[in-house]
């Protein structure tokens, strides 16, 4: 990340702490890649489960809807 700090890298690094059971740190990569502006279905699926599994259950359902609205 020192090297890239673009989206795709910050998304695959969350992805990747999430999926190593380091959700804090996954959230925190993914809230750097959503105050980024970026949009995509898959990120804000991704980011709503790690919202989920830190208890932020209304962060999880919008992350989830936003996640619908651009992929039905």
């Amino acid at each position: 990340i020192s090297l890239r700090q673009d989206v795709s890298t910050r998304a695959a690094l969350a992805w990747a702490l999430a999926a190593n059971r380091q959700p804090h740190r996954a959230w925190e990569q993914f809230a750097a890649v959503l105050e980024m502006g970026f949009r995509d279905a898959v990120v804000f699926y991704r980011a709503g489960c790690v919202a989920d599994s830190l208890g932020r259950k209304a962060e999880s359902r919008r992350l989830w809807q936003k996640s619908l609205d651009l992929n039905p």
